[in-house]
């Protein structure tokens, strides 16, 4: 109404967030070096980790390949090789697949700063090959927004993707040798 027209603004700001997912792997053999016919316990911690622009990260999955010269075992004193499809006692769902060696875990979400942990128990082969090191190797992915809720879920990029090791080396052999004097 006679006066100066109005000036319209249509700029809105928008943060982004996403999901920064970690992944740590620890062995309970304070010098990484093994026997045969010995239990080392492994713990696997799957993170969310904190921090400005972080987001809700979804349908988590963590997979542990273990090595051959290792073989996950049950809850002591029994120790007995878990069977193909079995889950990890007291890991909240994990699972032995032995065809691919892998122990699987899924978890739905994980708010920023939060984690999922679980053990697992696995005998050294005996025999073994004296000398032999064995790499356990770990990964977890995520996804920006849960399956199915969205046609544009982001399942690649920083963050999203996650990847530990932990190493333990077989104790040398020792040769034992007697002799009995005239033979």
């Amino acid at each position: 109404q006679g006066g100066a027209p109005l000036e319209k603004s249509s700029s809105i700001n928008t943060e982004i967030v996403e999901p920064n997912i970690g992944v740590a792997k620890v062995d309970d053999d304070a010098d990484n070096r093994v026997s045969p016919g010995q239990i080392v316990q492994y713990t696997l911690t799957t993170t969310n980790i904190s921090g400005t622009r972080v987001s809700m990260a979804h349908d988590i999955e963590t997979v542990d390949k273990v090595p051959a010269g290792l073989i996950p075992v049950g809850a002591a004193p029994g120790n007995e090789p878990l069977a193909d499809g079995a889950e990890i006692p007291a890991s909240g769902g994990a699972i032995w697949h032995s065809a691919s060696r892998t122990i699987t875990k899924n978890v739905a979400t994980l708010a920023p700063g939060a984690n999922n942990a679980f053990s697992y128990r696995a005998e050294v082969e005996d025999p073994a090959v004296a000398g032999s090191t064995l790499t356990n190797k770990v990964e977890a992915t995520t996804a920006s927004l849960a399956e199915g809720t969205s046609p544009i879920r982001r399942t690649t990029g920083t963050g999203y993707k996650a990847q530990a090791e932990d190493t333990v080396r077989l104790v040398g052999a020792a040769i034992e040798k007697t002799t009995t004097p005239g033979k």
